[in-house]
């Protein structure tokens, strides 16, 4: 299932990547998502496959909180890039005439880096 999933989120990168049609804000934010999908489902695999290969059922604390912060940063990363395709479909619909003006390119990939920025520290002081 790990491999299905990596390799489907590959595709969707490289089919965007390739097609210059699909060169727009919500295929940005979508690259963005796969990837951020990816990162979260590597998160557990590596343990998971040395307990496999090992028998050995143990994890160290420091392993665990480690685990639990890039999990949790990753999730976050998916639910704020979520909200901004929301935005951008919103945008597309309500203010039609003004969308290219609104979602151009630099104010979308400021949305992606603020979300890089902002969630790993919301993750790190959250709970």
């Amino acid at each position: 299932m790990y491999l299905i999933s990596t390799f489907e989120n590959l595709l969707i990168i490289w089919a965007i990547t390739l097609d210059s049609h699909l060169h727009t804000p919500m295929y940005f934010f979508l690259i963005n998502l796969s990837f951020s999908d990816i990162c979260l489902t590597s998160t557990p695999v590596p343990k998971m496959l040395m307990n496999m290969q090992s028998q050995k059922r143990v994890i160290t604390f420091e392993g665990c909180i480690m685990q639990m912060q890039f999990f949790k940063v990753f999730a976050g990363l998916q639910k704020f890039l979520l909200v901004m395709m929301a935005y951008n479909c919103f945008v597309a619909i309500r203010h039609s005439l003004h969308y290219t003006c609104i979602m151009n390119p630099p104010h979308s990939v400021f949305m992606v880096v603020v979300s890089w920025i902002l969630i790993p520290l919301h993750a790190l002081f959250k709970d």
